[in-house]
């Protein structure tokens, strides 16, 4: 059984064999900076992540060998609007959307305050854009099926291959391993408590209590 799963995963891993290189480090720390100065528009931004969030690239990332172009997706949008959200650009968090159901001037400054308050370092940044690029791959079911079975659910997937599978989640590369842990503490966090399912109203008081616990256990910037 242990040399099946064994070859089961490597049958899984070895179309995600990638030709691009980890990101570069100092390639990695002027984006980063850029990002904080406001030096890079949209548009540029839209072309620079997949430069230096390799599963995200179009041709060799890990979405992308997937067929799973959903979820990249996901991970550009979701990134883009961390950055404008840290950055206060309104314009462009709201362009995409359409203006019966556009953000209200008034909640976009509540969320000002919330990103004040969070008072996020470009190090946290990083660990937050990483997390952003990478949780869609716990999604993918033919991956999480080559996995051990206690680390099948999405969350467990993506915790697994950043400590046990090197080279598919490159963006984590160079990540501090104090970042690379709260990266997978925000994933358990995720499976103590889904958000999207509470506002659909499939959670559970259990969840709401799992997630109560956390707050008195677990440090500030987890939480936040």
């Amino acid at each position: 059984a242990a040399r099946h799963t064994f070859e089961e995963m490597q049958k899984a891993m070895q179309p995600l064999t990638c030709n691009c290189s980890p990101p570069d480090p100092s390639d990695t720390a002027d984006f980063l900076e850029k990002l904080t100065n406001g030096d890079v528009s949209a548009p540029e931004l839209i072309e620079q992540i997949p430069m230096v969030f390799k599963e995200l690239d179009d041709a060799e990332g890990l979405f992308a060998k997937l067929q799973h172009r959903d979820e990249q997706k996901r991970a550009m949008a979701s990134m883009l609007s961390m950055v404008f959200l840290m950055r206060n650009s309104y314009d462009d968090f709201v362009r995409p959307q359409h203006s019966s159901r556009r953000l209200s001037q008034e909640n976009w400054a509540k969320w000002q305050s919330f990103i004040q308050w969070a008072n996020i370092s470009n190090e946290q940044l990083h660990a937050v854009l990483v997390f952003l690029a990478v949780r869609g791959a716990g999604k993918v079911k033919s991956l999480a099926k080559a996995l051990p079975p206690d680390a099948q659910c999405p969350e467990d997937v993506v915790s697994y291959l950043m400590g046990n599978v090197s080279g598919i989640l490159p963006s984590a590369s160079h990540l501090s391993s104090d970042m690379i842990d709260l990266i997978k503490a925000a994933l358990l966090n995720m499976k103590r408590f889904n958000l999207g399912q509470f506002l659909q109203g499939e959670g559970t008081p259990a969840n709401v209590r799992a997630l109560q616990d956390a707050g008195s256990t677990d440090n500030e910037t987890l939480l936040k």
